[in-house]
């Protein structure tokens, strides 16, 4: 479970200041009426409090808050862990619940960016933007940042050296052999010289299809399989498993829905190849050409115009997790055997 540490509570209260008695709120001039240190339920118009009650009521407020980071797939720093406390505290836990800032830290999205651009959109009441709210939303920014600033940034990022395979030179079946080319690339890179210089998915091909068609995952675990890359067919898959994976030079070989919009991706599926990762980008070799990831389809199919596109970890995402965080299809590679 998530905790919280001093900084949290000193911030809160430096915002919700002390009320021996309960006050109006501040947006709507009624309800939800507060005291002490920001109690914003079950209070009375009429209610009265010490500052002994006040304490107490604050860590109750305060458990149930940090309670709700638990929804957080993704390690936290401390300062962001206190500063996303203060802010479950004031917008409540069903409200963080359904946020897109917590859907999108759970997508793999670089953290920093996440809250640099979703804290600051809650600064409203009940009758528009809120002086006090602008406040406490750059007070949180700038303490879950400090947090931040030292660790390796993840635009250093890193870049595989892989050759490209494009599925549209491969004849009259090419364009169903997206998987086929996708993890011929992971191939050639393990096994340099297995396959040759021109087409050389054609000749993983052959392969593949001693298995089962170019289509099915275990065919292709399989086809890996007999040329000696220790592999695994995962529908488990995020961001931060592409970029160990990267990390330790292995390619990772996703499935994904190319077509439909961003927001409703649709489609039987799509194969392409991650070969490194920037801080809000993949860098992607994908055998269909270049996507173009809002509203679905391609930019280009041409032969070569997939080869090192850079597809934003933002619009990528919901297309490659689509039932929600780490749920992504992949080709997980373990090692090669000679």
């Amino acid at each position: 479970m998530a905790c919280f540490s001093s900084a949290a509570v000193e911030l809160i209260k430096s915002f919700e200041g002390f009320s021996a008695s309960a006050y109006p709120d501040p947006g709507t001039g009624g309800e939800p009426w507060t005291i002490g240190h920001g109690r914003a339920h079950g209070v009375k118009p009429w209610d009265v409090i010490t500052v002994e009650r006040a304490e107490e009521m604050l860590v109750e407020d305060l458990e149930a808050a940090v309670a709700a980071l638990d929804l957080v797939e993704v390690e936290l720093p401390q300062s962001v862990l206190d500063a996303l406390t203060s802010f479950v505290f004031n917008i409540g836990e069903a409200a963080f619940a359904a946020s897109s800032l917590l859907r999108r830290l759970n997508a793999g999205e670089p953290i920093g960016s996440v809250l640099e651009q979703e804290l600051p959109r809650w600064n409203k009441g009940g009758n528009g933007v809120l002086p006090g709210l602008v406040r406490r939303r750059a007070a949180e920014l700038k303490l879950a940042l400090s947090g931040l600033e030292h660790r390796p940034a993840a635009s250093t990022g890193r870049i595989l050296n892989v050759r490209a395979q494009h599925q549209h030179d491969n004849g009259a079946e090419g364009y169903r052999q997206c998987f086929t080319s996708s993890c011929a690339m992971l191939l050639d890179t393990l096994q340099p010289g297995v396959l040759s210089e021109i087409n050389g998915d054609l000749d993983y091909l052959l392969a593949v299809e001693r298995y089962g068609d170019t289509t099915d995952p275990q065919a292709q675990v399989q086809a890996l399989r007999s040329f000696g890359v220790v592999c695994d067919f995962i529908t488990t898959g995020c961001f931060a498993l592409i970029e160990q994976q990267i990390t330790r030079g292995f390619p990772v070989p996703v499935g994904w829905l190319h077509h439909g919009h961003v927001s409703a991706p649709s489609g039987g599926g799509h194969w392409s190849t991650v070969i490194g990762f920037e801080e809000d980008q993949l860098v992607v070799h994908d055998p269909n050409g270049e996507a173009a990831l809002i509203p679905g389809g391609y930019v280009s199919n041409a032969v070569g115009s997939g080869a090192g596109v850079r597809y934003s970890r933002r619009n990528f995402g919901p297309r490659w997790m689509v039932e929600g965080a780490n749920s992504g299809w992949m080709i997980l590679a373990k090692g090669s055997e000679s």
